[in-house]
């Protein structure tokens, strides 16, 4: 939740995780420069219930901290997605670029989700994410 998310981007952040939560269970990583929180939630009712009250943020955004977090709690082949609008100040440094590369190798798919820059990384796939 940088300070450069809006807030429709952030419900449609929310949105996507509902949806992804009602065929699996999620993990949110909630971050801007610094990782939050890290919130479970095995159903779409808990990614209202604990999600939703529990974003926090609103300063730079700096991804290798939430990276590294990831790296840690992920299990071979999970699915990663990074919400966001790639207004990313580490996004080149060349740590960052190896976390990124960590997280895609060990996910089953990795993907950028962008509601602004496109970004293309090794071993990531990027989606546009259209806000009205």
């Amino acid at each position: 939740m940088s300070g450069s998310i809006s807030d429709k981007e952030a419900e449609q952040f929310l949105s996507e995780i509902y949806s992804i939560a009602g065929d699996a269970p999620v993990s949110v990583v909630v971050w801007d420069a610094n990782v939050y929180d890290v919130i479970e939630a095995k159903s779409q009712a808990e990614v209202i219930a604990k999600v939703l009250e529990r974003l926090r943020g609103g300063g730079g955004t700096v991804i290798k901290p939430s990276l590294e977090t990831t790296l840690q709690r992920m299990k071979s082949r999970d699915i990663v997605v990074v919400f966001s609008d790639m207004d990313i100040w580490d996004l080149n440094e060349a740590e960052t670029q190896r976390k990124f590369s960590e997280v895609a190798s060990k996910a089953a798919v990795a993907i950028l989700c962008s509601t602004d820059k496109e970004v293309e990384l090794e071993g990531w796939r990027y989606v546009k994410l259209e806000v009205d």
